[in-house]
C-alpha cells in the first residue's frame, strides 16, 4: 500500500479518536456540572423521612454548596449550611463543612467519613446555652445562665462512644437563679479519650467566685464526677447558692457527686 495512503488512514483514526475522547470529556464535563449544581431541594424531597428526626425547609443552593433552615424534633435550631465537594463521590477530599447559627445553638464542624460507619471530626466549634446542660448536672432547684464554648480538637464518632477525643468546655458567664442567686465566673472542662477507652476530664475555675475543683469519667458502663465547690473570699452569694449543689461539708465547701449508667448498663 502506498505510503501517503497509510499516512492518510492514520491520520483519520488519529482525528476519530480525538473525537471520541472529545466527546467522553465533554459527557464527563457535563455530569460534573449535573452534580456540582444539582438542587439540594430536589434532594430533600428524595431524602423524604430518612432525615428524621432533622428536618430541612427553606432549602437553597446545591447538594455540595447550600443551606436550609433546620430544626430537630419540631424544635428549631436555625440556618444550616453545608460545603463539600463533590470530588467526595470518588473517595476524594471527603471533608465537609457544617455551620449552623441564627439560633440558641451554634457549631462550626469540619468533618469526613471514617472506618466502620464512623465520622472524623477535625477542629470544631459547638455554643450551646448552659440550661440545656441541666438535666446532666442534676440542680434542680436553680436555673442556669450563661453559655457553654465547646471546642473539639479531634474525635471519632460512630455507633458506639466517641473515641480519639480531646477538647475543651468553658461556661461562659455562668450564673444561676432561683432560691439562691450568683454570678459564678468562667467554668472549664478539659477532656480526652484515655487508653482504655471512655472520656476523662478535669473541672476547675478560671478565677471567678465560685472555687471549683473536680474530675469527671465516662465508659461503656457509665459516667461519674466528683467535684469541690467553695466560694471564693467566702463570697455570700456563691455560698448561698452551693446550699443547692452537693452536699454541704465542715469546712463551708461543698462536694457534688454525680454517677449513672448508659443504655441501662451497670
Amino acid at each position: 500500500m502506498p505510503r501517503d495512503q497509510n499516512h492518510a488512514r492514520m491520520q483519520h483514526g488519529l482525528g476519530r479518536l480525538g473525537l471520541l475522547f472529545g466527546i467522553l470529556a465533554l459527557i464527563v464535563l457535563l455530569l460534573v456540572a449535573l452534580v456540582w449544581f444539582f438542587p439540594a431541594s430536589k434532594a430533600i424531597d428524595w431524602a423524604g423521612d430518612r432525615l428524621k428526626p432533622l428536618q430541612l425547609q427553606d432549602v437553597s443552593g446545591s447538594v455540595w454548596n447550600g443551606q436550609g433552615q433546620a430544626s430537630l424534633n419540631g424544635q428549631a435550631l436555625g440556618r444550616l449550611r453545608w460545603q463539600a465537594s463533590p470530588l467526595s463521590m470518588l473517595g476524594v477530599n471527603q471533608r465537609m463543612q457544617l455551620q449552623l447559627d441564627g439560633g440558641t445553638v451554634m457549631a462550626d464542624v469540619d468533618l469526613a467519613p471514617g472506618a466502620m460507619n464512623e465520622i472524623q471530626l477535625f477542629p470544631s466549634h459547638f455554643r450551646v446555652p448552659a440550661q440545656l446542660a441541666a438535666p446532666a448536672l442534676d440542680v434542680p432547684a436553680l436555673q442556669l445562665h450563661g453559655d457553654i464554648d465547646i471546642d473539639i480538637e479531634s474525635a471519632t464518632v460512630g455507633m458506639a462512644l466517641p473515641k480519639n477525643v480531646k477538647g475543651r468546655a468553658v461556661w461562659r458567664g455562668a450564673s444561676v437563679s432561683g432560691p439562691a442567686q450568683a454570678v459564678l465566673g468562667d467554668l472549664e472542662a478539659t477532656f480526652e479519650s484515655p487508653p482504655a477507652g471512655g472520656l476523662s476530664g478535669r473541672l476547675k475555675d478560671l478565677g471567678g467566685p465560685l472555687m471549683l475543683d473536680g474530675e469527671f469519667h465516662l465508659d461503656y458502663r457509665g459516667y461519674a464526677a466528683s467535684a469541690t465547690l467553695r466560694a471564693r473570699d467566702d463570697n455570700p452569694s456563691v455560698r448561698d447558692a452551693l446550699r443547692y449543689i452537693g452536699e454541704p461539708q465542715a469546712d463551708g465547701s461543698s462536694r457534688f457527686e454525680l454517677q449513672g449508667s448508659l443504655l441501662g448498663l451497670q
